[in-house]
């Protein structure tokens, strides 16, 4: 199967995102927007899955379309949510998805084209 981990990640998130939370009487989550960190950690990691198990090219449409299949996923879960009472769905969510799967992608871009260049550079005459 090409996207095992990725379609475990995204299994992992479907359960945390619509299962009944917690007690939250732990001091971690009485830092202000803390569930907000959360949700960038996981759709980072689905991010990041998501291209390690893409084996295309490293180029610029990869890596959006990566960040689009995780945002949508993540405006999918937050719609999800409002029928999952206490649950409620929130653009602060939603955008805090977004960055968390920006940002690794743009990590790997620059990486990623940094090592290209100076391999193109290392060839040239």
């Amino acid at each position: 199967m090409k996207y095992k981990y990725s379609i475990l990640i995204a299994a992992a998130i479907i359960y945390l995102s619509l299962m009944k939370p917690p007690k939250m009487d732990s001091d971690l989550f009485k830092i202000e927007n803390m569930d907000k960190v959360i949700h960038a950690i996981m759709y980072a990691t689905l991010a990041i899955s998501i291209f390690f198990e893409n084996k295309k090219e490293n180029k610029f449409l990869k890596y959006f379309i990566i960040f689009i299949i995780s945002t949508i996923f993540g405006g999918v879960m937050e719609i999800l949510q409002s029928f999952f009472p206490p649950r409620t769905a929130t653009w602060g969510d939603l955008l805090a998805d977004a960055i968390g799967a920006a940002l690794p992608l743009v990590i790997l871009f620059i990486l990623f084209y940094h090592d290209r260049k100076k391999r193109s550079k290392a060839n040239c005459p």
